[in-house]
């Protein structure tokens, strides 16, 4: 389960660097705030399903490779 949280978090990130947007970008996409976006990038909170569908809508990925793919790794 661990594997999937580090993933979630470094993925997210990596996903919102990759399309050129902020935090506060993104936050909008989500309908959260800029702080609520760091703290899932950060691993203090974690998105409720929802968000995670929206996450995932929103840079074309499935939530399963979202969760479980490593996607700094080519």
């Amino acid at each position: 389960m661990d594997n999937l949280l580090v993933n979630l978090r470094n993925n997210i990130r990596i996903l919102r660097v990759a399309a050129g947007e902020t935090q506060a970008a993104l936050g909008r996409v989500l309908f959260v705030d800029r702080k609520t976006v760091s703290s899932y990038e950060s691993g203090r909170t974690v998105p409720d399903l929802l968000t995670l569908i929206r996450i995932a809508d929103h840079y074309c990925i499935s939530v399963d490779d979202l969760l479980r793919k490593d996607l700094q790794t080519p």
